[in-house]
């Protein structure tokens, strides 16, 4: 089953990839970026994190810099900021690894509670 990603409207449309790969929809200065994405080939969790975080918001994290809500942004598959309006659908993998750094780190604050459960308030 593909991996696909619903952009922004306006323009609209979607963004229609391979299982493994992160969808990506970027919508900035009245353009639609489309993108499709292999993920970096690791099995630590932090390190595919790390790689999704960057490939949306642009900025690179390093394992203590990721916040909760850094990990609530791929939960709920938007970043926005006054320039740029990015959707994406994570793969499977990068979905797994988000997962199990809320768990890890157990109570993240707002949008999350003890037991990794997510609550998307």
């Amino acid at each position: 089953m593909n991996n696909v990603c619903e952009c922004p409207n306006p323009p609209g449309g979607k963004v229609v990839c391979e299982p493994h790969q992160m969808a990506v929809c970027i919508v900035e200065n009245g353009q639609q970026i489309q993108r499709c994405l292999d993920p970096v080939t690791t099995y630590d969790s932090v390190s595919l994190v790390s790689w999704a975080l960057e490939e949306i918001t642009g900025e690179f994290k390093k394992a203590l810099e990721i916040s909760s809500q850094d990990l609530l942004t791929l939960v709920k598959g938007e970043y926005h900021t006054q320039e740029k309006s990015v959707k994406f659908h994570l793969p499977e993998s990068v979905s797994s690894a988000v997962l199990e750094m809320i768990k890890e780190n157990g109570n993240l604050g707002s949008g999350f509670n003890q037991g990794g459960n997510i609550l998307i308030t």
